[in-house]
């Protein structure tokens, strides 16, 4: 791992990055998990793509409530023929709100909630040579947003209607492929 991005990933799990975290969101008390579950450094190649998905909302070797999701982007020089866009999707699925390019040095920050469906649903179709890359990090709190009422679960897939495999009724889980 490149030395800058071990000081960045550092950076941003230090006390003025959470209080602006804090600032920025309206969420208090917001940690980081040391143990990087599932966040970190990523790193996906030519055909690679991470399907539409609300996240799991509990950390339960933490013991903390998932509350915000952190991007920095990586990609000096992409394409946007590349495909790799973040896509903000709406709560019932029926159509993309915003899609951001995974630009070098781009930071994106959202609420892990009940609908912050998201995902880089369309392959990758970068060089075989190049990959996209990020940092991902994401941030707890030990009480849940009251309003939400959720219990806990892992994290779920769907896919896009009319472009994905996709049923009303269903929820779409990828590893039954």
């Amino acid at each position: 791992t490149h030395p800058a991005a071990l000081f960045l990933m550092e950076h941003m799990r230090s006390s003025p990055f959470l209080i602006f975290l804090e600032i920025l969101t309206g969420i208090s008390g917001l940690l980081p998990d040391p143990h990087y579950f599932g966040s970190g450094l990523h790193h996906t190649l030519r055909g690679g793509h991470l399907g539409l998905h609300l996240d799991y909302n509990f950390n339960d070797n933490l013991n903390l409530w998932r509350r915000i999701n952190v991007f920095v982007y990586l990609n000096e020089g992409w394409e946007e023929e590349w495909k790799g866009n973040l896509e903000l999707w709406n709560a019932d699925l029926s159509d993309v709100v915003v899609s951001i390019a995974p630009l070098f040095n781009r930071l994106v920050v959202f609420e892990a909630s009940e609908t912050s469906w998201h995902g880089h649903p369309d392959p990758l179709q970068c060089p075989p040579h190049i990959a996209r890359k990020s940092i991902a990090l994401y941030y707890y709190t030990a009480v849940d947003n009251p309003a939400w009422n959720r219990p806990k679960r892992a994290t779920l897939f769907m896919p896009r209607r009319n472009v994905d495999k996709w049923s009303p009724d269903q929820r779409y889980d990828p590893s039954t492929e």
